[in-house]
């Protein structure tokens, strides 16, 4: 099963079910799912898994709903939005900066010149 990361539901405009783990990777879909308000699709047991997968193919209506929104959803969710991903970034880089300068003593034996 592909993730969102891969692009697939943005190309095929298909929804994604995920069962979330304990390792990034199996948790990188869950993730993009709750970003694209899609976290009803994420479940945390393989019983979940099947109990969900069941009740998708019963909602003929509800998975059509699903295959017509995505790709707005996607397109307007967090996971696209560039611009603010940087200014989050940048703001992660100056909050470490500023820590960085408080230190009394900023020179560790790593960055002790040779």
């Amino acid at each position: 099963m592909s993730s969102i990361s891969n692009n697939e539901p943005k190309a095929t405009a298909n929804h994604q079910l995920r069962l979330a783990g304990r390792t990034a990777v199996s948790r990188a879909g869950a993730t993009l799912l709750a970003n694209v308000g899609l976290g009803h699709l994420v479940t945390r047991t393989p019983e979940q898994y099947v109990e969900l997968a069941a009740a998708l193919i019963r909602d003929a209506a509800g998975l059509a709903a699903l295959r017509r929104e995505l790709r707005e959803r996607i397109e307007s969710s967090p996971v696209m939005d560039a611009r603010q991903f940087a200014r989050d970034v940048e703001a992660a880089f100056r909050i470490g900066w500023r820590a960085w300068c408080r230190e009394p003593d900023r020179r560790s034996p790593r960055m002790t010149p040779r």
